[in-house]
């Protein structure tokens, strides 16, 4: 029509923070000025989709409240693949209703092509040049493993090619999806890598005549399908500092005592307190990797 627009006040506010440390539910809805009475109802409505027991120090969470101050909806964070959702039915009641909803996830397939040289020097260098992340050089580096050595067998004048998955969450990148297919050029010789899964077996990578390819890295160092509290981000919300800063590690939630092992053999470089880490240990690897293992419980006897 031409006329000015109209910028219309919301009718909500919202409040977003990290679950302290030590907090149960009914505390952390207290601390948020909810009356006693409305947190039982709202713990009771809860508890048959998800245990408050299992509410954790570090997970986010957001309050939506009327502008009179009467909650309209609770997120929980959950963990990567779900969040809890409670939602205030009526206006004038607290009549409440739970869920637990699976995050949207979009999944992309991405071509990448790369080359080593005087400004890339290194396969981390290179992928970084690119847009993407370490994550996905170690991917690469693990496919190629056994036959090419990245600390001192790359050249300038290498080159790869690789077709791989990115996984975004409600719009926010979350990590990388398999690497289905690469190609990698060093010194002259090509090799390739493809994605296939065998019935009955785990997923694998053969070369273009069929041979199996030798994994070097352990998908995780525990030994069981853990739980990723926090991924590899190059914005995260700090847990204990609440400001957003990069997150380059992967934590992973696991009872205290849980066994750790190294993601590969290698030698053990330092074992001990390290400031903010706590009790860590260092390794050195084959072909120039190190990785370190944070905030254990204990350290083994012999580490050393």
């Amino acid at each position: 029509s031409g006329g000015a627009d109209i910028f219309l006040a919301p009718d909500t506010q919202s409040t977003e923070g990290l679950v302290p440390r030590d907090s149960t539910l009914a505390g952390l809805l207290e601390a948020e000025g909810m009356p006693q009475g409305v947190i039982y109802e709202f713990i009771e409505v809860v508890r048959p989709v998800f245990d408050p027991r299992r509410l954790r120090a570090g997970q986010s969470y957001r309050l939506v409240r009327s502008l009179d101050g009467l909650l309209r909806e609770f997120h929980y964070r959950v963990d990567n693949d779900q969040f809890l959702r409670v939602s205030r039915l009526d206006s004038d009641t607290y009549n409440f209703e739970a869920e637990l909803i699976l995050y949207k996830k979009e999944r992309g397939l991405v071509a990448l092509r790369g080359v080593i040289d005087a400004e890339r020097s290194s396969l981390v260098a290179a992928i970084n040049e690119a847009g993407e992340n370490v994550l996905l050089a170690m991917d690469l580096a693990e496919v190629f493993s056994a036959e090419i050595d990245f600390n001192s067998g790359i050249r300038r004048g290498d080159e790869f090619q690789v077709l791989y998955e990115t996984v975004y969450r409600e719009g926010e990148f979350v990590g990388y999806g398999p690497v289905f297919a690469a190609e990698f050029v060093n010194e002259g010789r090509r090799f390739y890598a493809f994605r296939f899964q065998v019935p009955g077996e785990s997923p694998g990578y053969y070369n273009e005549q069929g041979k199996s390819l030798r994994r070097f890295f352990l998908r995780s160092p525990l030994k069981f399908n853990p739980q990723i509290s926090s991924g590899f981000s190059r914005r995260r919300l700090h847990p204990i500092l609440r400001t957003y800063r990069p997150h380059f590690g992967v934590d992973y939630r696991a009872p205290t005592g849980s066994p750790v092992v190294t993601v590969a053999s290698g030698v053990v470089v330092s074992a001990g307190m390290s400031g903010d880490s706590g009790r860590m240990v260092r390794i050195r690897h084959a072909n120039g990797y190190e990785t370190y293992y944070l905030h254990l419980s204990s350290i083994a006897k012999g580490i050393r």
